[in-house]
């Protein structure tokens, strides 16, 4: 979950907390808690976690992938090569996260 929501503590604390209590790895459930896995959302999270060397946990179904497909197919019906070029970026980026 980000830290947005106030639930958590932002990146830097969370990160430092962990390694403080020796955690190994860290799984992220963003599909069942109801938030996406933008760099605008997680990215801060994402990247402390990956400067500390934690590795991040998803289950491929927690990853909006069909989603992500579905806006590429919609911006090549409209010809619209920009988007389908920021679409793919998106995909590709879930399936860095998958592939870890």
């Amino acid at each position: 979950m980000p830290h947005h929501t106030y639930e958590i503590a932002p990146a830097e604390d969370l990160v430092a907390e962990m390694l403080s209590l020796n955690v190994r790895a860290a799984v992220m459930y963003p599909k069942s808690m109801g938030f996406g896995t933008s760099d605008d959302i997680c990215g801060p999270l994402l990247s402390a976690l990956q400067e500390a060397r934690i590795p991040v946990l998803f289950d491929v179904t927690e990853l909006d992938i069909a989603g992500a497909v579905a806006n590429i197919r919609h911006a090549v019906a409209e010809e619209d090569d920009a988007q389908v070029e920021a679409y793919c970026d998106e995909l590709i980026d879930l399936l860095m996260e998958v592939e870890g």
